[in-house]
């Protein structure tokens, strides 16, 4: 009897016991949501330097811009030297760090290994990321271009290579992509571009010319079989203003009996010439001529500026010019 009761007694603490078990099994505590690390956009090699949203996805968030997704490039410093950072030198970006809610650049000098912090410094134009210049480089030296001219440009965007003095080329050139190169700014130079330079070649210009590389608008790629062989050989100003005036053109020269839309073909559109009519009687008749003064287009061989006058005739053709 006793053992029967034992077992009862047993059997029920047992069954007893699995049921508080199975009330304390229902009862469950949520995990709080883990806190999602900050996302670093990946560095895009066809920019140089340039901050981005740190960690938000939402382009119209109004929040915090670094230079996070440059962490672990190699950059060069060709600004004018100061304590810390030394012209010619290269760099390695460590880390970002914030101090008084801006961003500070740890750097790494790749020969002497010292650690800097920077901030304060127009980056985009003191520094070049190395990743950038050699994508450059391998998207663009060794392609051709055509000239195109834009009826709105202000001014040239080309240089020449020599003097840094405007270049004038004429539409239609073509030009090859030789080098890319980096401007020295170790003269207090301050520039709205990066120091990225593309430099150009062409059979029909004495002289190599240059642009800043975020001013690389007015030049159309072209393949070989795209160019015709007139353009080539020159004679596409040939054939558009004949063999005498097409051939001068194409050296830079004048010639008399030139017309106006020859002149304006290699001098540029009408920006930095200033234009007058005058009226003279002779003999009863009315001869109209006019005069064009252009001014910081043409330079002697020490870069000074020279002022180039071009007079027309009444039928409108190039009858004289001065250079002084």
């Amino acid at each position: 009897m006793h053992t029967m009761e034992t077992i009862r007694k047993l059997v029920f603490t047992m069954l007893l016991l699995a049921c508080s078990l199975t009330a304390i099994s229902q009862i469950k505590i949520m995990d709080k949501p883990k806190a999602e690390g900050l996302s670093v956009q990946k560095y895009d090699s066809l920019t140089n330097f340039e901050e981005k949203y740190y960690g938000q996805e939402n382009p119209n968030y109004l929040g915090k811009m670094t230079y996070h997704h440059l962490i672990g490039q190699t950059i060069l410093y060709c600004g004018s030297s100061f304590k810390k950072c030394r012209y010619g030198e290269y760099y390695n970006i460590e880390t970002i760090v914030t101090k008084n809610n801006l961003p500070y650049l740890r750097l790494i000098n790749k020969k002497t290994k010292q650690k800097i912090e920077i901030t304060g410094i127009s980056y985009n134009s003191q520094f070049v990321v190395q990743g950038h210049y050699e994508k450059i480089k391998q998207l663009y030296v060794g392609k051709k271009y055509v000239y195109k001219q834009s009826p709105f440009s202000s001014e040239s965007t080309f240089y020449d290579i020599d003097t840094g003095n405007y270049a004038t080329i004429y539409d239609g050139s073509v030009w090859t992509c030789i080098d890319i190169q980096v401007e020295n700014r170790n003269d207090h130079k301050v520039h709205k571009y990066s120091p990225l330079l593309m430099v150009f070649q062409s059979n029909s210009h004495k002289k190599n010319i240059y642009c800043y590389f975020e001013a690389f608008y007015d030049m159309e790629e072209v393949s070989d079989r795209e160019i015709p062989d007139s353009i080539v050989t020159n004679n596409y100003l040939v054939s558009k203003f004949g063999r005498k005036y097409g051939e001068a053109i194409a050296n830079g020269r004048f010639e008399k009996g030139m017309t106006k839309a020859m002149i304006e073909s290699f001098m540029g559109n009408q920006t930095g010439c200033s234009r007058s009519t005058s009226i003279i009687m002779k003999n009863g008749i009315t001869t109209k001529t006019e005069k064009w003064v252009y001014k910081n287009k043409v330079f002697d061989e020490k870069g000074n500026p020279l002022v180039l006058t071009l007079f027309f005739d009444e039928k409108e053709k190039l009858s004289d010019w001065t250079i002084e």
